[in-house]
């Protein structure tokens, strides 16, 4: 039987934890948005992440996924805000890791929901054995079709987003250890099959029935961006502006070959002058003479 010295039993013994404590990563804030039937039928999640003050960067990051997730988008968030997605990754089926430049990073995915005619449920679980967060929250973005909504764990409050115009419900912020999982449950009835995003575009709101009676409100004039509604402007006077010209075309068209097909005036009639024949006589016996005779026909006297 071989025998160990007591430094390398030691060094076995301690090994793993030294590769838990390389793989495992603190983060001040973790914050995930569930947008269920924004712009596509089934469930936006964007998760936002924030690293600790003074935390030595780049950091390596394993972050979960849940299963059937697809259109991945991994990006850095810059000081000013800005979102840039060139990050190079590697993908699993349950986690995306990547080496986060900035003290801010940004996942998106969707992931399908579960429909019953008009009924919706949404279950999502976060669970990741290699991060910790020092908060952590979930917010739940209520689908402009929506005419029932419900929520599990019960929501704390409410904002209206800035971007979308749409009601945005607050869950409770907690500590969220490595290791440990939390699961939100989402229920609401849907009267139309269009998408958040439809409505919010849409200037004209058609108003939503609830089962209760009541009626929901349009989404806002801020729901719409400045740059979309310029965009809609130009888009709107260009259409008007080529129908003018489409009309005008068509009426110099119609007028200058109306004018062309006039009829033209009768050239004047130029008659011929008749030439008057003036008869002669013989100035000998007084007998009538052709004009062009030399003598006359009857005495044979010349013509003068």
């Amino acid at each position: 039987m071989k025998r160990y010295s007591p430094l390398l039993l030691l060094i076995l013994l301690l090994a793993p934890l030294a590769l838990y404590a390389q793989e495992n990563v603190s983060l001040a804030h973790i914050e995930v948005a569930l947008w269920p039937d924004f712009d596509d039928p089934s469930t936006l999640v964007l998760a936002t992440g924030t690293m600790p003050d003074g935390a030595d960067l780049p950091i390596e990051i394993t972050f979960p996924l849940p299963e059937g997730y697809n259109r991945l988008v991994v990006a850095r968030v810059t000081d000013d805000g800005r979102m840039i997605d060139d990050l190079e990754t590697l993908e699993t089926s349950n986690s995306v890791t990547f080496s986060s430049p900035e003290p801010r990073f940004r996942i998106e995915y969707y992931v399908p929901y579960t429909a019953d005619d008009n009924q919706r449920e949404i279950e999502f679980i976060w669970g990741s054995s290699v991060l910790n967060a020092d908060a952590f929250q979930v917010t739940v973005q209520r689908p402009a079709p929506a005419a029932e909504l419900t929520i599990n764990p019960a929501a704390v409050g409410e904002v209206v987003g800035q971007d979308t115009g749409l009601t945005e419900y607050l869950l409770s912020e907690q500590p969220m250890p490595a290791g440990e999982s939390y699961r939100v449950m989402v229920n609401y009835e849907v009267n139309s099959r269009l998408l958040s995003v439809d409505l919010i575009n849409d200037q004209n709101l058609p108003t939503i029935d609830n089962t209760d009676g009541a009626e929901a409100g349009n989404v806002g004039e801020t729901a719409v961006s400045p740059t979309e509604k310029s965009d809609t402007l130009i888009l709107t006077l260009g259409i008007i502006g080529a129908v003018l010209i489409a009309i005008a075309a068509t009426w110099y068209i119609a007028t200058h070959y109306a004018n062309h097909q006039a009829v033209s005036k009768p050239k004047p009639h130029q008659s011929k002058k008749k030439r008057k024949s003036v008869k002669q006589f013989c100035h000998e016996c007084g007998s009538s003479m052709d004009s062009g005779a030399k003598f006359c026909a009857s005495c044979g006297t010349a013509k003068k």
